[in-house]
């Protein structure tokens, strides 16, 4: 009787995986800086862009099973008062956008996209990575979106080459609600336009007060209003 020796080829082949295996160590490619969502900003017919900065928090929510989500640290959306204001109802093939833009009641806006840089963030899966998004609060002439909260879906591929894996950020989506189902990145299901702010351009308000009793309710009173180093003040925030 013929008797198969597959013992020796079996730890062989136990040997060979486990150098196969022992070299596939997870190394993280990078893919520079990407744009992650966009900041639109409400403006007053008139009004500049404004100098201004908007920061926003970053948090873990989840990951893939025995995964560690690196931290993506503050994001920040800038205006600069050299950019210039665009109107509303100039949008086309976009009523979604122009939409959520007639809500903030402004007849022109200005935007930004907020971008990360993945080139230091280190994935050691592939899968979808869950992060909340959370807009710092703003004062003054300025007006949080209603919801300051919204979630980022990073999705992490996989490729392996000679037995070494590398992990590498192959899209994003940005979302409303931490709810909302996963999709994949190239579908526009439930994804969030970005954050929708607004900016209170100054209001001059100036008045006549009279006293006495010989009054004329009909009487009119004319007022010239100069203003100058308006290129100045337009840079003011």
């Amino acid at each position: 009787m013929k008797r198969f020796r597959f013992m020796p080829k079996l730890a062989a082949a136990i040997v060979s995986a486990a150098m196969i295996f022992s070299g596939a160590v997870p190394t993280f490619a990078a893919e520079g800086t990407t744009n992650v969502f966009t900041v639109y900003l409400g403006l007053e017919e008139g009004a500049p862009v404004p100098n201004k900065t908007i920061n926003y928090t970053t948090e873990k929510v989840s990951a893939p099973a025995g995964a560690t989500a690196p931290d993506l640290g503050d994001l920040t959306a800038t205006f600069s008062s050299t950019d210039s204001p665009k109107k509303v109802s100039d949008l086309s093939d976009t009523e979604k956008l122009k939409a959520k833009l007639s809500d903030l009641k402004r007849d022109y806006y200005a935007s930004t996209n907020v971008s990360v840089n993945w080139s230091d963030k280190k994935f050691d899966k592939a899968g979808v990575y869950k992060y909340k998004i959370t807009e710092q609060k703003l004062d003054g002439k300025f007006n949080n979106d209603p919801s300051t909260v919204r979630y980022l879906d990073v999705y992490v591929d996989a490729s392996e080459s000679n037995g070494e894996y590398t992990y590498s950020v192959a899209g994003t989506v940005f979302h409303e609600n931490e709810s909302d189902p996963v999709n994949d990145k190239n579908e526009v299901e439930n994804k969030s336009l970005g954050y929708f702010d607004s900016y209170n351009s100054v209001d001059l308000t100036f008045e006549k007060r009279i006293s006495g009793n010989q009054m004329d309710k009909d009487d009119k009173f004319l007022f010239t209003l100069s203003l100058e180093n308006l290129e100045k003040m337009q840079r003011i925030v």
